[in-house]
């Protein structure tokens, strides 16, 4: 499939990324992006850890602050010419992909049911959601309002 026949499919394109083999600075953007995510995420588990049993509040706290940042990050890149230092795969895909992680939620979630913390898995597992969902409209109202008040 050309380029044209793939822009015109109807899905959607990362503008940073030409559509035919990735670029090796693209990846090594991921990849320096998510070295950082992966850290930033490794040490506030560090400094403040959760107690078994209790209510995950490390990933709870990543994971709705990279919503929120994902969230604002979209919303300001969105339709704007296509960044010089790979903005989006960097940022977006790297830091906050390997920030966040939707795996330890559902981690989290299944060590609580499963050693009788029941209550507390239910409410992290419908708070992620919520709180999640309420994060991004957050970011994306932020992003706006930014946006309209350079």
């Amino acid at each position: 499939m050309s380029d044209d026949e793939f822009r015109d499919s109807g899905l959607p394109v990362d503008p940073d990324i030409d559509v035919r083999p990735a670029h090796l600075s693209v990846a090594v953007a991921v990849f320096l992006g998510g070295c950082a995510g992966g850290f930033s995420r490794y040490e506030i588990g560090r400094q403040w850890p959760s107690a078994a049993g209790h209510f995950p509040w490390d990933t709870f706290w990543i994971n709705l602050s990279g919503a929120f940042a994902l969230a604002v990050l979209v919303t300001l890149l969105a339709g704007s010419p296509r960044p010089r230092w790979f903005l989006r795969p960097a940022v977006g895909t790297g830091f906050i992909g390997a920030y966040t992680t939707f795996s330890a939620l559902v981690t989290s979630t299944d060590l609580l049911a499963v050693h009788g913390h029941v209550a507390v898995a239910v409410a992290y597992s419908i708070g992620s959601i919520v709180f999640g969902s309420a994060s991004v409209l957050l970011g994306f109202q932020l992003a706006r309002w930014i946006a309209d008040h350079p």
